[in-house]
This record gives C-alpha cells, structure tokens and sequence, in this order.
C-alpha cells in the first residue's frame, strides 16, 4: 500500500499516551491552583488521562471499523459485479444454446467445437492462435453467409465443401461436365478432374451416395462433334454408369436447345444447393486449368433456375448406352 510505514501503529500509540499524559498533567496542575490536596489532585489526573485514553481508543476502534466496513463493502461490490457478469454470461450462453437447439445444426457438434475451443491451454503461442482466431472467423462468416440464404465464395478449390455435399446427400446429384481440348489434340472431361485425388474421392462419395438411393446423373457437355469417339471419354461414361451413375451427352448441334446460363460446371445437390467454380484460362497443354473462385449458391430462386437449367439438359442430351467405334 502506498505511503505505508511499519511504524504508525506504534506511533499512534505513543500518541495517544502522550495526550493522555499531558491531559493529566493539565489536571495535576488546575488542582494545585485550587490548593486541593495531593491525593485528590493525582486522583483527578489520573482519571482525566484514563477517560481521555478510552475516548482516543474508541475513536481509533470506530474508525478502524469504518475503514473494514468501507473494504468488506467494496469487496461484496466487486464480488456482486463479477457473480452478475458470470450470470450474464451463463444467461446468454443458455439463450444460444437454446437457439442452436431450434437451428439444423447438431447441438452436439456445437457443444463439440465449444470444448475444443475451451481445451486450448491460455499460454499457446501467438502463431497458433492467430490460425485458430483466423479459423474460427472463418467458420462464423459461414455460417452468417449460409444463415442469410445467399451465395458463398472461397479463393481457390474448396474440395471440402464439394465432398461434404456428396457424403451428405439424401436424394439427388445433379450435375454437368465439360469436355476440353487440349493443344495436344487430347480431350479432358471436366478438365482433367476425374483423374485427380479430389476426382477420385468425389467418384467415391458419389458412388456411396448412389448406393444408398441417391439418384446420381451427370451430363457432359461437348465442345466438338469428335469428343464422343475419345476412347479416354468412352471408358470415363462406362466407368460412371458401372458405378450406378445416369450418364447423358449433350452434342454441339443441341446446344442452341439449351439456355446458355446452364453450359457450364456445376453440381445441384438435393435441388437446395448448387456448387460450382470458376477456372483460369489453361495455359498448359498437359495440365489441368487452376480454379481460382469456388461458389455456393443457396439462394432458393437461383437454385431454382440452376435445376430447371439441368431438366433442359438432361431432356436434350443423349443416352449413349454403347461404346462409340
């Protein structure tokens, strides 16, 4: 405590002795004016100093006890403040929680993140932190962009989403692929997607998906007549259809039956959400064009019209059950 001395308590101490003594001697010598004899004269005195004495304790006790109360007071405030804080914050974590309970999210994996977050040890390192806090942003503007029912965006490939959408579909993959020439003369469908990791390993969810009742169709969307006759091509269709897949062709010559805004890349799943990016020009002849935007199209009248685009594909495309020679 600022301004502190270990001695003031024997200080006052003296003090208050000396005060009392003094009193005393003031008595001693008014008694000897009125020429009262010695024994009544240091009777007095002594009387006088004792009275004084208690009085200066009393006070010293009173104030002492102001300064307690005064402490304990503002001790109880502060406690009072942080069990109102602490109520406050249990209050709103109890309204949140009971607002994630009518959301479609699974309480369970909420309360998942929630513990994961807790678990995180206070002296964790700047660069770790900063991942998390970043990451944890990321997360919240998801989930806002997604609550606000519009459309998302991420810089690059997001292959979470398009696998997560697979895995997670309950009755439909609808989805369009487009065929690309290279400088070589060699066609790529879907730009070299399928032979990919996340090509791969989106084929698997799809299969999966098939397997448990989704109905999976894919139309791919030629860029020339000759396309068809790739041999490449015609192994990817018997492939696809063997994994349980509905496959069709649009040729050139039907593209004209077909709104523009549905020739190009997206997936449709359960007719709620439509994927779909957006390539930097191929600069290569042997490698695969860079995605530089991923979308995620919520918006049920967009949806809408990215489904009633893939009926008109589909009813003009062609089935083509049998290899090409």
């Amino acid at each position: 405590m600022p301004g502190w001395n270990p001695f003031d308590g024997r200080s006052e101490t003296a003090r208050k002795i000396a005060v009392s003594l003094v009193l005393g001697a003031v008595t001693f010598a008014l008694t000897q004016v009125f020429r009262t004899n010695d024994t009544l004269s240091i009777g007095a005195s002594v009387f006088a100093s004792g009275v004084v004495l208690v009085i200066q304790f009393l006070l010293s006790v009173e104030r002492q006890l102001e300064r307690v109360r005064s402490d304990v007071d503002g001790q109880l405030n502060l406690v009072a403040a942080r069990m109102a804080s602490a109520v406050g914050a249990s209050t709103e974590a109890a309204r949140l929680f009971g607002a994630v309970d009518s959301s479609a999210v699974a309480r369970g994996n909420v309360e998942e993140l929630v513990r994961n977050i807790a678990r995180m040890p206070i002296n964790t390192v700047h660069p770790l932190t900063a991942l998390a806090d970043e990451e944890l942003g990321r997360l919240s503007r998801f989930f806002r962009e997604l609550s606000e029912g519009g459309e998302l965006f991420y810089d690059g490939e997001n292959r979470d989403w398009l696998l997560a959408l697979a895995r997670k579909a309950r009755t439909s993959i609808c989805a369009t692929s487009s065929m690309v020439s290279g400088e070589s003369g060699r066609s790529w469908a879907d730009d070299g997607l399928w032979n990919s990791d996340l090509g791969q390993r989106y084929l698997e969810c799809q299969r999966d998906a098939a397997r448990r009742g989704v109905v999976v169709r894919r139309v791919f969307i030629l860029q020339a007549e000759d396309q068809l006759a790739d041999p490449g091509f015609q192994d990817l269709l018997a492939h696809q259809r063997d994994l349980g897949f509905d496959v069709r062709v649009l040729p050139p010559r039907k593209r004209h039956l077909v709104p523009k805004s549905a020739l190009f890349g997206f997936a449709i799943f359960d007719d709620v959400a439509s994927y779909e990016t957006t390539f930097l020009v191929r600069t290569g002849a042997e490698t695969r064009s860079t995605v530089i935007t991923t979308r995620l199209v919520v918006n049920r009248d967009r949806v809408r019209n990215r489904v009633r685009g893939f009926h008109d594909l589909w009813a003009n495309a062609d089935e083509t059950g049998a290899r090409v020679s």
